[in-house]
């Protein structure tokens, strides 16, 4: 009768770890940070300044209140003076704007002028989560991933400078993710136009 009961319990178990892996919810077990996808070095913070539009991104349940039609609005901080003759400072202020809310944060750069460019915006239902530049044409795309923050969590944001992005230009950003083993079903696409 025990053995019964766990075949029985493998049996549930595994199913529940199926549906579980396949969900759209951003968790996945096992889950391991892919080790090729290295952040971008030696990126100029003002490369990066002005509107992004949301083009893709990995459904995550607090980014969803931000809504559709959501964009990255990069500024400096208020307390510098761009005409002035003092250095540009090492942080971005971010914006993320949507149809339903905004969030806060930065962008940064670790061990400058070098170091990989890091995105980090706030909201209620977790207290940061940080992601990596791993793609960037300045005129073009900006392609964010974060993976470890919280209890397994995995973030993807595909931006442009325009509403749309070419088809070749996203299929080579989603190359990029799904070689790095990112399950690219889960990403969802950011309509800018029905808003």
């Amino acid at each position: 009768m025990m053995k019964r009961d766990l075949e029985i319990f493998i049996i549930v178990f595994a199913f529940f770890l199926l549906n579980f892996n396949s969900s759209s919810a951003n968790f996945r077990f096992p889950f391991r940070c892919p080790k090729n996808l290295k952040g971008l070095e030696n990126v100029h913070l003002s490369d990066m300044l002005g509107v992004w539009y949301e083009i893709e991104r990995l459904d995550v349940g607090h980014d969803e209140r931000v809504g559709t039609c959501s964009y990255l609005d990069l500024q400096w901080p208020d307390t510098y003076n761009a005409t002035s003759n003092e250095a540009p400072p090492l942080v971005l202020v971010a914006k993320k704007v949507g149809a339903a809310g905004e969030l806060q944060g930065h962008i940064w750069q670790v061990n400058p002028p070098t170091g990989e460019v890091n995105l980090r915006l706030k909201s209620r239902m977790t207290k940061n989560y940080k992601m990596k530049l791993v793609a960037l044409d300045p005129n073009q795309y900006a392609l964010f991933y974060g993976c470890g923050v919280g209890i397994d969590a995995e973030y993807v944001f595909v931006y442009s400078r325009e509403k749309t992005l070419p088809y070749e230009v996203l299929k080579k950003l989603n190359k990029i993710l799904r070689s790095s083993g990112v399950h690219m079903l889960r990403v969802k696409f950011i309509d800018q136009y029905n808003c």
